[in-house]
């Protein structure tokens, strides 16, 4: 029997809300995926207005409790992103007593990583971890004899209201939250594979209003940053050709290309309000988004340089997020930086091909996949109990929530017309029922000496 996980990932154009089953194999079954803007709640990834954010979970919750199995979320995980999200290295050193490395050793070695605070950020978690005995590599440190010990830890960090608005929101809500995952490492976990990260590769998330840049080497993350450019730049750039928003996006996404295209059939018609519509030119479109991904990309040139892995990604570039669905933008990436390039799915953890999903739901899979806790409230048996006479005693039930009826016999015996009420009841060890009896009369033709005076205390 699988688990039912839910998760939430809080864009800067869209917040994903998804629920999916987990078999023993890890696999997934998707069971609802439900989506809403994000307007400006939401900037570079980041949380701005806390009121509007927490309007959008609630929505998004309700729709995932609004499906034919009536599933109930009761917590749910949650991705940690943001403009701030970057590594930093933390080094530590210890002499060995007695000769021997020990787990109490090295447990105390993390536990100084995970509370090293850096200057003005926070420190989200100790990601990776590598052991030096003597100067040398220690793939399984305990019980090596040694004399020195050196541990590097990567920390995640970034700033403080991250973690902090996303708890003031969540404060206040009937959802808890099962746990708390660093976005982009949430959608590595769903988009690459075990041989991408062992061989060295590098991810980038193209998302709307920032991008995560990261590279792997031997299973670990060994590099993350954010770049503050993404998709909401280049459809601002398109507003330049007299559209709205709204219209700016269509081109980019149904039209667009990395590409430039120098023909001067090539044009693209969009309805701007005037009739004929507006001719905008492809070959003009594509020029403005050229430019733009080629900042970004020169961006990421330069930080695959700055992490000192340039020569070690064997397995290229992985794209994903809402950006990378940009024609030719592969392609582009490919001539730019001289790498292989892939665009990333996360087939290889989806049961069913029913449901097609978006590179942009990448990370909201990646959170699933990490969580370990069944998300769903457990079902609770109601039992409709019709009782002739409301001065009996009342049936006794086991522990749990029943729905009792209870007959006014003043009000006749149909329960559409009136004197009907469902009552929820909790009983405990030793039952006991309050009765909050609802005399309000439905049928509306019925005269009003015909209404009972009588209440059952």
């Amino acid at each position: 029997m699988g688990q039912s996980i839910a998760a939430l990932d809080l864009g800067t154009s869209k917040t994903i809300a998804l629920v999916a089953q987990k078999d023993l194999a890890g696999k997934l079954t998707i069971l609802r995926v439900e989506t809403l803007p994000s307007k400006n709640a939401i900037r570079r990834g980041r949380i701005y207005n806390s009121d509007e954010t927490s309007d959008i979970i609630s929505k998004l919750i309700r729709k995932l409790n609004n499906t034919p199995e009536t599933m109930q979320i009761g917590k749910i995980y949650v991705g940690i992103g943001g403009q701030s999200l970057h590594t930093k290295s933390f080094k530590t050193e210890r002499k060995i007593e007695g000769g021997t490395i020990t787990r109490q050793l090295l447990d105390s070695m993390e536990e100084e990583a995970t509370a090293h605070t850096p200057e003005f950020e926070e420190n989200l978690g100790v990601i990776s971890r590598e052991y030096y005995a003597d100067g040398q590599l220690a793939v399984n440190p305990k019980g090596t004899e040694a004399s020195v010990i050196e541990a590097r830890f990567q920390l995640v960090v970034g700033n403080p209201c991250l973690k902090r608005n996303l708890e003031k929101v969540f404060s206040k809500k009937e959802v808890s939250v099962a746990g708390y995952f660093i976005s982009p490492l949430a959608t590595a976990e769903a988009v690459l594979t075990p041989e991408e990260k062992e061989s060295g590769c590098a991810l980038v998330e193209f998302g709307a209003g920032v991008t995560y840049f990261s590279i792997y080497k031997n299973k670990v993350l060994k590099y993350l940053i954010t770049l503050p450019l993404g998709g909401l730049a280049i459809t601002k750039d398109i507003r330049s050709l007299n559209v709205s928003e709204n219209e700016a996006e269509t081109l980019k996404i149904e039209h667009g290309s990395v590409l430039s295209v120098l023909s001067d059939d090539n044009t693209a018609s969009v309805n701007i309000g005037y009739n004929p519509p507006r001719k905008v030119e492809l070959a003009e479109l594509n020029w403005i988004i050229e430019g733009r991904v080629d900042e970004i990309v020169k961006n990421i040139e330069v930080q695959i340089q700055k992490s000192g892995y340039s020569q070690m990604l064997n397995a290229g570039i992985v794209i994903t997020g809402g950006g990378a669905l940009l024609h030719a933008l592969p392609q582009y990436i490919r001539n730019q930086i001289g790498k292989e390039v892939r665009l990333a799915d996360a087939k290889a953890y989806i049961n069913s091909s029913e449901i097609q999903l978006s590179p942009s739901e990448s990370c909201a899979i990646g959170l699933t996949i990490l969580g370990k806790e069944n998300c769903l409230k457990e079902k609770i048996t109601k039992e409709i109990v019709k009782e002739e006479n409301p001065k009996q005693d009342p049936q006794i039930f086991t522990k749990g929530e029943v729905e009792v009826v209870i007959k006014d016999p003043k009000k006749g015996s149909n329960p559409f017309k009136s004197g009907w009420k469902k009552i929820k009841t909790v009983f405990e060890e030793s039952p006991e029922i309050i009765f909050d009896y609802d005399e309000t009369d439905n049928n509306n033709n019925n005269n009003n000496d015909n209404k009972s005076d009588n209440k059952i205390n």
